[in-house]
């Protein structure tokens, strides 16, 4: 705590904010973790990212095998994200709104509970969603794999055109930066590529 009050000026939480940590049945809700955090970087004066409000890892059992409606799934997905980015609004500077929601193989959306449940346009709710509970957090698509040339990237860009295009309020990308020392092919040109789209780009887990 002392190395990163005196290092950084930016905190994430890892796993306090996911659905299995903060909603571990669908009738209770734990803020306890994540509430520490949020209060031990406020009065460092830190910037807090928020992570991650959808996502299709670490949900919890009574959200993936429940038999829900369309309409009850995105009645969930709307009450998760309003109680989390409304409980902290105002707080919370930054939010993944949605986590890794393109597959790596071929660019498209990746099979999840959100993608069977509700249709592709669950990332665009999601981003609604978010505006709605805090008009000034900054919001971003956030994934891994997408820094230089080839399918991921390709369909990231896709996925955030298609986004911009139907007026989703997505502010920038969250380029995770799971890389080597290696080059990376086509760096500098995605980069460009996302900048054009008109979204800031972040390194969010370098």
């Amino acid at each position: 705590a002392r190395l990163v009050d005196r290092v950084y000026a930016s905190v994430t939480p890892e796993n306090e904010m996911k659905w299995e940590t903060l909603r571990p049945t669908r009738g209770a809700w734990d803020f306890a973790a994540a509430d520490r955090i949020v209060e031990w970087a406020q009065a460092r004066g830190k910037r807090i990212r928020g992570h991650a409000l959808i996502w299709h890892m670490q949900n919890p059992e009574w959200l993936e095998r429940g038999n829900f409606t369309r309409d009850e799934l995105i009645a969930l997905m709307r009450e998760h994200i309003y109680t989390v980015v409304g409980r902290y609004r105002g707080r919370v500077q930054e939010w993944d709104v949605v986590n890794e929601a393109v597959e790596d193989g071929r660019g498209n959306l990746r099979d999840t509970v959100w993608l069977r449940g509700i249709g592709p346009e669950y990332v665009a709710m999601a981003f609604r969603f978010a505006r709605e509970a805090d008009p000034q957090a900054r919001l971003f698509y956030n994934d891994y794999g997408a820094e230089q040339r080839g399918t991921k990237a390709a369909g990231v860009l896709r996925l955030l055109r298609d986004l911009r295009e139907a007026g989703a309020p997505v502010d920038g990308v969250g380029l995770q930066g799971h890389v080597s020392t290696a080059p990376l092919p086509g760096f500098d040109a995605v980069l460009d590529e996302y900048r054009e789209v008109g979204v800031q780009v972040a390194f969010t887990e370098v």
